[in-house]
């Protein structure tokens, strides 16, 4: 492609009164609020990362700063999910579009993609090879198996030593089953849903038909459990390894139906139309919420207990949060408690229930007054609770990092019996636990300004559960010379946190900044390799043979290379390999940014050649092994004007990357200082979710043009 080409194919977008008044349309038609986000969310993770199950592509043991999932070894965080569970070590996750998502362990086939190789960054899970399962509506994993449900359709695959898979066809056969298989539920010509809760070796579901036409429709609720029945966690009134079963059984509520289920490691939960819980299977630690330790065969109520709106238990302890009329919800917890995991301030001795209690106990969360509990989940021996305004808490065993408390390496405390606040987490709007693993969906993200004057480099928490919003400030600890620049924000050491790769502007050398959430925890140049240039700048990140690569613009030839960056035998950052882009003269055009996104990688070329076609952009696709995809170019139908500068990032999870313009110009315009961001559908900007950024300081409507937007962590 040719500059006049590109010409020819802009013009037709032109906005013809001028910048001035494109400026203007922008603020009345981008509009001054974001909506609530309707698409999927990114993936904050921490604690135990056996078999990768963190999905951050680390070869740390555990982690207790949370860090994001990725989307590829060498790419940005994973977006668009919807949903997460998380099994004895491996995750399952359901993006927006209906496809299903895993990483960790596969040693029996867990993460369905006709494997048994473990990942530690997401796989997408197959029907058979080259076939995706698709229009899944909801995810849940067992121990070393996982769930996909697709209308009234349920899909398992994983471990089928006990018949959990729940295909009569397969029984118990104690083979890895790599791709999914259908769950033999009752088949039924009426249409309905599925969702369903897995324990260690079986698993439970809630059916939802929609009977009958017209004045009698109605929806009738059934609850299956299938697998192993070794505690009477199948709710037939036996108790044995024997009397297990690949074929989805009826439960029976007494004389009312469910509304939701949840399963423990050997033991279930429900709630009926009432909002009483009922629990069967196991009762060792009161986890069935009877007095008397031993098994509960047959589903039975939990005294104590009413207006239950949600429940949750992964391991061995039951959770349950209720809500009474206009009253605040309340979590209450029961079960084993010899970790502190029910958050009561307590840890449990030996006793008459082996360090639990049968009774449900009210927890309290030491959130903000005003802040209330609005789901819980249950981890192995921990558990999580996200409150009203985005954060997360958790309480019990923190071994594996598991209460993420911000720690490198071992953490300092071993457990806490009181719910404290997760770290590194924002705007949460879900929470997953199991296996020593926490997730929450969030849009968290912080951006971090650098003042070229002075060095000071503040940082904006965004995320809420509303929209974009700042939640807090602060100030990532260190001054920078002020000739050094901010370029991009990378996961240099594959730990899922973000570190800030800095440039010298007078040499072209670049440094980095470690951190650890915002806080610095150590930094260094990065050896000039293949050289360093003054006109050389760093334009963005790439994608490159699934590696994390660094672009560069020559600002004096226009040539567009790379360098893949990986780690040295110290463990320090170090130029791994290179290429070139674009030939030098082929583009007269500035490089506004470079960014992988959508299994390619994407270049936006502004116009600053001050001609009739400044501050038009245009898309260009390069591929993953660095070629320049010539002929394939987007059109943007917008400008914008020259001197603004543009940092790409995906701001809301829906796996599309987002603009974030600002106007530094240091002019004396009426935009001088604006910030906007953009959503984008894919490359399309949807205008109607815009928002512009106010100022640092109170009151301020714009941001101060020797400020510029550095990076988002």
């Amino acid at each position: 492609m040719n500059l006049s080409s590109c010409s020819a194919r802009l013009r037709p977008f032109r906005r013809a009164c001028g910048f001035g008044i494109a400026l203007s349309v922008l603020g009345a038609l981008l509009g001054s609020a974001l909506p609530a986000f309707a698409q999927g969310y990114g993936i904050r993770a921490w604690g135990s990362n056996d078999s990768g199950k963190l999905g951050d592509n680390s070869v740390a043991t555990m982690t207790a700063m949370p860090v994001r999932v990725k989307a590829s070894p060498g790419g940005d965080a994973l977006s668009n999910v919807v949903q997460v569970a998380s099994g004895n070590s491996h995750t399952v996750a359901l993006k927006a579009d209906g496809t299903v998502w895993t990483w960790g362990a596969n040693g029996n086939g867990q993460l369905g993609n006709g494997t048994t190789t473990d990942s530690s960054v997401p796989v997408q899970v197959m029907l058979a090879a080259g076939t995706p399962l698709t229009g899944a509506t909801f995810v849940a994993a067992g121990g070393s198996s996982s769930y996909a449900c697709v209308g009234k359709t349920v899909y398992a695959w994983g471990d089928d030593i006990d018949g959990q898979l729940g295909n009569t066809s397969l029984g118990m056969t104690g083979q890895a089953v790599t791709y999914p298989v259908q769950v033999s539920l009752p088949t039924t010509a009426y249409s309905g849903s599925v969702v369903l809760s897995a324990g260690q070796y079986h698993a439970v579901a809630l059916q939802s038909l929609s009977e009958g036409s017209g004045g009698t429709a109605h929806v009738v609720k059934s609850v299956y459990a299938w697998g192993d029945n070794t505690y009477g966690q199948l709710g037939q009134g036996t108790a044995s390894a024997g009397s297990s079963s690949a074929t989805p059984l009826l439960v029976t509520l007494a004389a009312t139906s469910a509304t939701a289920v949840a399963a423990g490691a050997v033991h279930n939960l429900a709630i009926d139309a009432g909002g009483n819980v009922w629990a069967w299977g196991r009762n060792l630690y009161g986890e069935s919420g009877q007095s008397t330790a031993g098994n509960v065969p047959t589903p039975t109520q939990v005294a104590g207990i009413s207006n239950a709106i949600q429940i949750s238990s992964k391991g061995i302890s039951s959770y349950a949060i209720t809500k009474t009329g206009s009253s605040s919800p309340v979590l209450y917890a029961w079960g084993q408690n010899g970790y502190g995991q029910l958050g009561t301030g307590t840890i449990s001795t030996m006793g008459t229930l082996s360090g639990g209690t049968a009774t449900p106990t009210e927890v309290e969360i030491p959130a903000p007054s005003g802040v209330t509990v609005s789901q819980v989940a249950a981890g192995d021996v921990y558990a999580l609770a996200l409150m009203s305004n985005g954060s997360v808490y958790a309480a019990g065993s923190n071994g594996l990092g598991e209460l993420g408390s911000g720690d490198f390496g071992t953490p300092a405390e071993d457990v806490s019996p009181d719910f404290q606040l997760v770290q590194n987490v924002s705007g949460a709007m879900s929470v997953a636990a199991g296996g020593g693993s926490g997730f929450a969906l969030t849009n968290d993200f912080k951006f971090v300004w650098e003042d070229t004057l002075t060095g000071i480099v503040p940082y904006w928490d965004f995320g809420s559960t509303s929209g974009i919003a700042t939640t807090s400030e602060g100030y990532v600890g260190y001054y920078l010379n002020p000739a050094y620049r901010i370029v991009a924000s990378l996961d240099l050491f594959q730990d899922g946190n973000r570190s800030l790769l800095l440039q010298n502007g007078s040499t072209g050398a670049l440094t980095y900044i470690r951190l650890n959430g915002p806080n610095m925890v150590g930094g260094g140049p990065i050896p000039a390799s293949p050289t360093y240039s003054p006109s050389e700048v760093v334009v963005g990140t790439m994608n490159i043979n699934n590696s994390l690569a660094i672009v560069w613009q020559n600002t004096t030839t226009g040539e567009v290379d790379y360098w893949t960056l990986g780690l040295s035998a110290a463990g320090t950052p170090v130029c791994t390999g290179g290429g070139r882009i674009v030939a030098p003269g082929s583009y007269t055009w500035q490089v506004a940014a470079a960014y992988p996104a959508g299994g390619e990688n994407w270049i936006i070329w502004h116009d600053i050649t001050g001609d009739s076609t400044a501050g038009e952009l245009i898309a260009q696709p390069v591929s993953t092994s660095g070629s320049y995809l010539q002929g394939s170019y987007r059109v943007y139908p917008y400008t914008v004007p020259v001197g603004w500068s543009l940092l790409v990032q995906d701001v809301n999870g829906d796996g599309n990357p987002d603009f974030i313009w600002h106007d530094n110009n240091g002019s004396p315009d009426a935009a001088s200082g604006e910030t906007y961001i953009w959503l984008m559908n894919g490359l399309v900007p949807t205008y109607q979710s815009s928002q512009q950024v106010l100022g640092i300081g109170s009151g301020q409507a714009s941001i101060p043009t020797d400020y510029y937007i550095g990076a988002i962590l």
